[in-house]
């Protein structure tokens, strides 16, 4: 229950106003990113369309990413872990990273693993 609902809820709030042309943008929540980046908010498109062309916030900077990897793990507390896994392709010749997001309750504990790529300035 706590896995569908973790996938559900990701997509809740409204962008963040910092992001010009945000329309129609939500929230995925704060992520933590390897590499030196740290901690983040993922702002991106809702449904299918969210792989394509996420946004990670800081308060010093805003990167244009895309999803190549998406990765969810729920270990519940009665049962074997169930694991929910998409990949969006290579993005060849662009800087990669991984991010991972923590959660859990009284049903168990669970890891959002997604793996971008940066995309450069036009």
């Amino acid at each position: 229950m706590l896995f569908a609902v973790a996938l559900i809820a990701v997509a809740a709030a409204p962008a963040s106003a910092r992001i010009p042309g945000a329309k129609g943008l939500v929230s995925f929540g704060k992520l933590t990113c390897e590499g030196g980046i740290g901690a983040v908010e993922v702002i991106g498109p809702r449904g299918p369309k969210a792989a394509s062309g996420y946004l990670l916030i800081s308060r010093e900077t805003t990167v244009h990413v895309v999803s190549t990897q998406l990765t969810v793990t729920f270990d519940p507390v009665d049962g074997d872990p169930e694991i929910f896994s998409k990949s969006y392709g290579n993005k060849t010749a662009m800087t990669a990273f991984t991010c991972t997001q923590e959660f859990g309750d009284e049903e168990g504990t669970g890891l959002l693993e997604v793996t971008v790529a940066i995309v450069p300035p036009r």
